[in-house]
Parts: C-alpha cells; structure tokens; sequence
C-alpha cells in the first residue's frame, strides 16, 4: 500500500486463520518488525470486500475511478489505494482462472451506497 505498509488477503474459505495466526505471532514477537513503529491493523471488522469480474470491468471503473484498470496497463496482482465513487478504496487486480477480478476493500459503512 506504502513504503510502510502491507496488505495480506487470505482465501475466505479459511475463516481468518491466517489473520489470526500473524496476529498471534505478531503479539508473541515472532515475528521481526522493520522498526519501531511497525504494528499489525486487522481489518475484517472495518472494510468490505466486493469482487468485480469481467472484461467490461474496466470501463465500469473508468466512470467512477480515475485510474486506468485496463489489463495491459493495470498489471495482475497489482494494488492501488484510491477513491471510487469518492470512497476511499484499495482495489487488487486478482485475476481468477484466466478471467479479470478485481478485489475492491471499503470502508463498512459505505458498503450499501458502494
């Protein structure tokens, strides 16, 4: 996300463990910090997560998003933080078995309206 942060997104299927199990080992110091200002920031209770896919999801972004999320320019696995529809927003380009994805995280709050 920044030069400080990072965004671990887990398979919905396994419930958080992996969340859990960083968390846990981030609280026991097993896990080595890149300084002193470095903590875990769980997020499955504040953001929503929605899945756009298809080839026609780029223009869908095009009238909400000024980035461009086409595929030749918007690489697979690619993170941005922006602002859709004027929410604040992480998008991931997480293409699924050949088929444009995209992972959108908002706020909780601004689920409905998104």
């Amino acid at each position: 996300l920044g030069i400080t942060e990072f965004l671990i997104i887990t398979d919905p299927n396994r419930m958080g463990e992996l969340a859990v199990e960083l968390s846990e080992k981030w609280a026991a110091k097993k896990i080595k910090s890149v300084g002193t200002n470095t903590y875990c920031l769980p997020r499955q209770d504040s953001h929503a997560c929605f899945s756009l896919c298809g080839d026609y999801a780029p223009q869908l972004f095009a009238k909400l998003c000024a980035i461009d999320f086409r595929a030749n320019h918007f690489p697979n696995l690619g993170v941005v933080q922006t602002s859709i529809a004027r929410l604040s927003s992480i998008i991931v380009r997480n293409d699924l078995s050949g088929t444009l994805s995209y992972l959108i995280f908002t706020d909780c709050t601004s689920a409905e309206y998104l």
